[in-house]
């Protein structure tokens, strides 16, 4: 059993990783490398790198934040709840039983990781056929496919019936020339398809030639502008909200007026600059460009994160006041305590011939010295390690004793013990 979990995990690990590493590799390979350019695979496969912030295939592109977050990741987690209920209950069958849940979960939890991290899904590929559809996907996405079709697939089973004789089909007799026709066509499909391709690698790796800008390059700038048109935007030209094919694009820009042009050029600068994150150059950018057309918007936004911070500033500048407050006090304290320890440590000696007071106040022997010789001009001594003799004319005056580090005095036959 042991065994089985241990093979699950690898497979989902496996899963996850090839979904996993080629987003961050071509995020890295696109920003660095290609800049922003498209591999090709086929005529109607390309690899690019796509933000979706909808769902698998781009579902929910229609419907507007913050609902589309709520619903994405309300269908990721049932997703995965109703995956693992379905794992663990397969648990003990054959394996092809329990794959397309096992698909199923990584491909929801890939894609799921993505969207927590990053707010969107990151797709790679792109499947079109010319103008009929375009589809962003990941591998995340084809494992939840491949686990739907399979879990709804019926295994086929063998199954027959009697026929009379006039029931057989008869065979269809195949028109030579319309076979030969058909395979003519699809020849030309071929060169077209294989001049397209040519064409397509030729202008990537080539600068094209300085000169004007022509009228016709400012037609194709508007047809690729077109693809970042917003929804809303589309009635503008006459639209609901239906997909803005290759002729559908093509004849709008035969017609543009100038306020068309003007929307057209906005809303791809909207879409360019507001995919940004955190403090950038991009989104100064973009806060720049806001403040061109909504300045009283803008500022009314600014000023309510402003307040939000003010305030915790406000609150941080009193946690470190009222710290900077307990080191200074910390900081007196120990001053007066060293203070008070430097008094009580002291004592005064009174030579009696010269009236003379020698002030003692530290607990090591040869400071003592140096204390009492800058004090008076009595001889000074060291009796030894821990006692120091005062002499004058010859005449022992006091002894100073340092033990267990305390300072005993004796002069004049008194004893005196200072703490």
């Amino acid at each position: 059993m042991k065994n089985r979990h241990l093979e699950y995990l690898l497979i989902f690990l496996i899963l996850f990783g090839i979904d996993y590493i080629p987003k961050m590799f071509l995020e890295i390979f696109k920003i660095n490398t290609l800049n922003g350019r498209i591999f090709s695979i086929t005529s109607f496969l390309d690899i690019n790198l796509f933000k979706n912030y909808n769902m698998a295939f781009n579902i929910l592109s229609r419907v507007r934040l913050p609902f589309k977050n709520i619903v994405i990741y309300g269908i990721f987690i049932s997703t995965m709840l109703i995956a693992i209920l379905m794992i663990r209950k397969t648990f003990r069958l054959r394996f092809k039983d329990i794959l397309p849940w096992l698909l199923i979960f990584s491909g929801t939890f890939a894609n799921f990781i993505d969207k927590f991290k990053n707010g969107y899904i990151t797709d790679y590929f792109i499947l079109y056929h010319q103008d009929v559809f375009s589809i962003n996907f990941n591998f995340a996405d084809a494992y939840i496919f491949i686990g739907i079709v399979d879990i709804s697939y019926d295994e086929p089973r063998l199954c027959y019936r009697r026929v009379s004789q006039g029931d057989q089909p008869s065979k269809k007799e195949i028109n030579p020339i319309h076979k030969l026709r058909s395979q003519d066509q699809r020849n030309k499909e071929i060169a077209v398809e294989k001049t397209v391709e040519d064409i397509k690698k030729f202008l990537r790796e080539e600068t094209i030639p300085d000169s004007d800008f022509k009228e016709f390059e400012q037609d194709m700038l508007y047809y690729a502008m077109l693809r970042n048109l917003r929804d809303d935007h589309k009635t503008v030209f006459g639209l609901k909200h239906e997909y803005l094919s290759d002729e559908i694009r093509t004849d709008i820009v035969s017609k543009l007026t100038d306020d068309q042009k003007n929307l057209i050029r906005r809303d791809f600068i909207t879409c360019h600059l507001s995919d940004t994150v955190g403090i950038c150059k991009q989104s100064d950018l973009m806060i720049d460009f806001a403040l061109l057309h909504f300045p009283d918007k803008i500022a009314e936004i600014k000023e309510k994160h402003n307040e939000v911070y003010i305030k915790r500033q406000n609150r941080i500048n009193e946690r470190i006041a009222e710290i900077e407050g307990l080191i200074n006090e910390s900081k007196m304290l120990e001053a007066q305590s060293d203070n008070a320890t430097k008094d009580e440590s002291s004592t005064e000696i009174t030579l009696a011939d010269h009236q003379s007071e020698i002030v003692v106040s530290t607990l090591d022997e040869s400071s003592v010295v140096d204390q009492v010789a800058e004090q008076t001009e009595c001889a000074v001594s060291i009796i030894d390690e821990e006692a120091v003799q005062i002499e004058l004319d010859n005449k022992p005056q006091a002894c100073i004793i340092l033990c267990d580090g305390k300072i005993s005095v004796t002069e004049f036959d008194q004893h005196v013990d200072v703490a």
